[in-house]
């Protein structure tokens, strides 16, 4: 059987005071911007969507790159389970939307940039300040001005208590902090003079930079940036004798990392009529004379014609005795170009150093 309430020797429940309860839910400072609206399991998805809200006292935006300008401004908005959130931005959009089958366009003044927001909000009681009237219906919401409806929102799909407003955006009306992204040049010179092939692999919150025009131009910067020293304006006269085969070559290393068979240096073949270059790994610089005759063997027997002059620097390992008898038994003329002056052999150069930074 039972017992009274009274003899019940369980600890009693401490009834809440109604009035004390209404008040905890409502202490509101006149100067805070609240929003009653609060979901925290959306998707991603619903960061596109912009519902009507009659507990904002703003218009918010959780999507920087809908901002046609966006100007700083610090503060903090309460939403309805109790959180502050903090406001980044304050500025206008720029949108298009459906009215009788007409797009139009609207600009959305004063909206504050909220990134950890759910969803975008339209503030009825700022549109109510403007002079709008809004007429709830069972499916839809209109929003009417001089007793013509100039928008109409209709139910949201995941809560038919909320009504949604399909708002249209295009890409050149979105702005990153006023400045265009669509400059190509701009952005490259913002990023340390970054080529384009790195800057499409790029991923930023406003700047799609793959789909940027992708227009190459020349930056007098880069091409300065690159050079060593200035180039010496002399140009070769090319020979009318298709069998006169001239030679350039050079080795460099020791390189920081070793290659798959463990060798640090790098000697390379370059002939000045093809353009047609050959690369040979060495473990040490004295393997470049059997290379050399490697090279001259396969050379002679792929285009039957002899090599008649070799361009070199002052290396010793193109100087070695040994080196130069055989070269000059095999009837080539060995051209070296001044000390300190990499110019003058400038063609193998330049492709020791195009290998170097490619690889």
């Amino acid at each position: 059987m039972g017992h009274y309430a009274s003899d019940c020797k369980a600890p009693k429940l401490k009834k809440e005071n109604p009035s004390q309860t209404k008040n905890a839910h409502l202490n509101i400072k006149n100067n805070d911007e609240f929003i009653f609206h609060t979901k925290a399991s959306l998707n991603s998805e619903a960061k596109n969507i912009w519902l009507l809200d009659s507990g904002a006292t703003n218009h918010l935006c959780c999507i920087k790159s809908m901002f046609s300008d966006l100007k700083p401004h610090s503060s903090k908005v309460k939403v309805g389970d109790g959180r502050d959130l903090e406001v980044m931005g304050i500025g206008n959009i720029k949108a298009k939307i459906k009215s009788k089958n007409d797009l139009k366009s609207i600009t959305i003044e004063n909206v504050l940039y909220v990134p950890e927001l759910s969803v975008n909000l339209i503030s009825i009681g700022k549109l109510s300040r403007k002079g709008f009237k809004i007429i709830f219906e069972r499916e839809k919401c209109n929003i009417v001005s001089n007793d013509e409806t100039i928008i109409e929102a209709k139910s949201w799909s995941q809560n038919k208590n909320l009504y949604e407003l399909s708002l249209l955006f295009q890409e050149s009306e979105r702005a990153l902090i006023s400045i265009k992204s669509d400059d190509l040049k701009l952005w490259h010179f913002r990023l340390g003079h970054l080529s384009l092939e790195n800057m499409k692999r790029l991923e930023a919150e406003d700047v799609d930079f793959s789909r940027m025009n992708s227009t190459k131009e020349l930056c007098e910067s880069c091409t300065l940036g690159k050079l060593t020293k200035l180039p010496h304006k002399v140009q070769e006269k090319a020979s009318k004798n298709d069998n006169f085969i001239i030679i350039h070559s050079d080795l460099v290393g020791p390189m920081k990392t070793a290659s798959i068979g463990s060798k640090f240096y790098i000697v390379t073949y370059l002939c000045s009529r093809t353009e047609y270059s050959f690369v040979y790994f060495l473990k040490q610089k004295s393997e470049q004379f059997d290379k050399f005759k490697e090279f001259k063997n396969y050379y002679e027997l792929l285009t039957d014609r002899k090599i008649k002059e070799l361009r070199t620097d002052n290396g010793r390992e193109y100087l070695s005795n040994e080196f130069k008898k055989y070269i000059k038994d095999a009837g080539i003329k060995h051209n070296t170009s001044v000390e300190y002056c990499p110019q003058m052999n400038g063609k193998a150069e330049r492709l020791n150093r195009t290998l170097i930074e490619k690889c």
